[in-house]
């Protein structure tokens, strides 16, 4: 009798890394349609990056809405859920909002950073504006300092928004934005949600980051922006998700009738 055998290749977590190191640098701020943005007191970071990443893929699409979008809408519409409040909200509750509620533009809806964990209500004038929506899509995380689908969708011009366990490390970003590696029983703060835009292997070929953008207004890193190990991932990460650029086509632009 033939014994058939067969064989799956294996590529080793080396020959994985190696890889990642390879690629190239990935820089999408370009996409921005708004400026680096400060939540002030208000515990607001989810909806705050569900918005920039909303505008990034209406820029890359060519859609309508490829403006500065409010963030009270995201916001309002979880609380009125009883999905927020003074710890924040979570990523899946703001995907729920952007596709439910949408954005109007912020010029529609401004941000009152004095408003705390409650909210107020909708505008008139956001009431009879634009409004967009869009789906978020959860982006499983690997935690094995590689994250190949996030490389992947930044590769295709999407960026992510990323929640993340907030370190001291992570609030003492240096002026050109290195974020240090925390050991991994390094103390963790809240949860905090951020954009991640882009990816690049550090000078000295050892290790890939992330480019993100922050919630904390320009004082922070880089102007606002800093490079996360990919490492960071490993141990003080916990969800990642992204928007679908599919579903922005068949968004209502109309103005709407109430709120």
């Amino acid at each position: 009798m033939t014994r058939v055998t067969t064989s799956i290749p294996v590529t080793s977590y080396a020959q994985r890394h190696a890889d990642s190191l390879a690629r190239p640098a990935v820089d999408l701020r370009h996409l921005l349609a708004s400026p680096v943005r400060h939540q002030g007191p208000r515990p607001l970071c989810v909806p705050f990056s569900i918005a920039a990443a909303h505008e990034a893929t209406r820029v890359q699409m060519g859609e309508p809405g490829a403006e500065m979008l409010a963030v009270e809408p995201l916001w309002q519409h979880c609380f009125d859920n009883g999905l927020a409040g003074h710890s924040g909200t979570t990523l899946t509750a703001g995907g729920e909002a952007v596709h439910a509620k949408g954005q109007t533009a912020e010029v529609w809806w401004p941000y009152n950073d004095t408003l705390g964990a409650g909210t107020e209500p909708e505008p008139a004038a956001a009431t009879h504006a634009a409004w967009y929506k869009a789906v978020t899509v959860e982006m499983p995380l690997a935690h094995d300092g590689i994250e190949d689908l996030i490389e992947d969708a930044l590769a295709v011009v999407l960026s992510l928004v990323l929640v993340i366990e907030l370190t001291q490390e992570f609030e003492d970003a240096t002026a050109d934005g290195e974020i240090a590696l925390p050991a991994l029983t390094a103390p963790v703060g809240d949860y905090h949600a951020v954009l991640a835009l882009g990816a690049a292997t550090s000078t000295d070929g050892t290790s890939r980051r992330l480019l993100i953008r922050n919630t904390w207004g320009s004082g922070w890193g880089a102007g606002g922006y800093g490079w996360l190990p990919l490492d960071y991932l490993i141990a003080f990460a916990v969800q990642a998700a992204t928007i679908d650029p599919t579903s922005l086509a068949a968004t209502p632009t109309g103005a709407r009738v109430g709120p």
